[in-house]
């Protein structure tokens, strides 16, 4: 808003009068020209440069009020992106209609500001036109010359969910971002832009993803981000296999929660439930698995945010309990999510959960169906993973049927030499 201040208070100083100025002398030679030709034949005034006067102030006045109109739509548009991202991160209220933005409000958000609002967006589930703006976003500031600008855009594809950018294109985008904005620490897009480098690392292997990290971490000195690579750090080492117990408290130490604001610590809350999660799943911890996932859906719920991952998450702790019945509901909810609202990841991680349920049931032939269409999603997504645990599952389930399945065994043997992944049992 600074630089709005400056601009307003400029023309006002110096602008409007020189158009007060140079609109007078426009009429002022028009006038005299056509009292020297008898214009019309009408009779001239000899005594009309005061009666010019009137006529040049309307476009001047004109423009004042304009200015000053534009400014105060822009404060008001500004105040109510606050009261949408405060109600976003916040919880206030699940009834969002009333404070989104108009396609015009959007387009006069700073970049950085619009980048914000389209993450508020997916927040709440509205992907639809989250994506619309995003790719929009990208086209603009892509091939800007503005570093900070450029890396935005290169963000922004890595947030569009409609299956249209792969997770090749996800990684470099992360990864160019990341670089340019190494340079410029005090932004404050910085810290969403590393972290998104991290999050896109699995598409190398896990062993090349952890290297990669270590490699982050030596070159940050954000303590936030400092905290959030080494719980992603963690989690690599769990998923490897590298570490079986993990203490909790070390890193719940670390946080100073009246140092960050709402967003990050429900950042740092997330990927620290993403860890517990998977080590109470392995330990068959449920019933404080069962709390800790309700409170969190019921969280997510009542604050307008999506639950698919902790739909997930329930669906794979009522599967190892034996409830297939429960397991099944929140799995098909999730795929029904993920086919209406076009979001191909959603879609195929319950395609890969509803295989693995069916496979537990003994029931081989459903498997291979849905491994066979969670296999389609994610080559399309170029996502290693899901790769992984669609073959695995074809796989297993061929070998007990007796089909053949040679070529689909020796794809997933390369792609788990290559990637250092191997499919997740439970």
């Amino acid at each position: 808003m600074g630089g709005k201040t400056s601009f307003l208070a400029g023309t006002m100083i110096f602008w409007l009068p020189i158009l007060f100025f140079t609109t007078y002398v426009g009429f002022y030679e028009a006038y005299e020209v056509a009292s020297r030709n008898h214009f019309l034949e009408l009779d001239y005034p000899k005594d009309f440069a005061k009666m010019l006067i009137i006529p040049a102030m309307v476009p001047t006045i004109y423009t004042a009020y304009t200015i000053l109109n534009r400014e105060k739509m822009t404060i008001r548009m500004i105040e109510k992106f606050n009261v949408f991202h405060s109600r976003v991160n916040d919880g206030q209220n699940d009834d969002f209609e009333d404070s989104m933005l108009t396609k015009k409000e959007y387009e006069h958000l700073d970049f950085i500001t619009q980048i914000k609002y389209c993450r508020d967006l997916r927040d709440i589930g509205e992907t639809t036109i989250a994506n619309k703006y995003l790719k929009r976003y990208y086209h603009r500031y892509s091939d800007s010359e503005n570093a900070i600008e450029k890396a935005a855009a290169l963000y922004s594809k890595t947030l569009i969910s409609d299956g249209t950018v792969d997770q090749k294109a996800m990684y470099n985008s992360s990864e160019m971002a990341y670089e340019l904005i190494g340079d410029f620490p005090e932004s404050r897009i910085y810290q969403k832009l590393v972290f998104a480098y991290v999050i896109e690392l699995p598409y190398i292997g896990y062993e090349n993803a952890l290297k990669r990290l270590r490699e982050i971490e030596n070159t940050v000195s954000d303590k936030y981000l400092l905290i959030l690579i080494d719980i992603r750090k963690l989690y690599f080492l769990y998923r490897m296999n590298r570490i079986t117990e993990i203490d909790f408290n070390s890193i719940e130490q670390k946080i100073d929660y009246n140092e960050y604001d709402h967003q990050q610590l429900d950042r740092l809350e997330r990927e620290i439930s993403k860890v517990k999660n998977e080590i109470m799943l392995d330990n068959d911890n449920f019933e404080e698995l069962e709390l800790h996932l309700h409170q969190r859906r019921y969280r997510h719920k009542w604050n307008g945010k999506s639950t698919d991952v902790l739909q997930n998450n329930l669906g794979r702790m009522y599967r190892k309990k034996g409830d297939y019945e429960n397991s099944l509901k929140c799995f098909n909810e999730n795929l029904t999510r993920g086919r209406s609202k076009n979001e191909p990841y959603t879609e195929g991680v319950a395609l890969v959960n509803l295989g693995k349920t069916y496979f537990q049931m003994g029931e081989y032939i459903e498997v291979k169906k849905l491994s066979t269409q969670s296999l389609k999603v994610f080559t399309e997504l170029d996502l290693a993973r899901g790769i992984i645990e669609s073959l695995t599952l074809f796989v297993n389930a061929s070998k007990i049927l007796g089909d053949d399945c040679a070529n689909e065994t020796q794809q997933l043997v390369e792609l788990e030499k290559e990637h250092s992944i191997t499919a997740q049992i439970n």
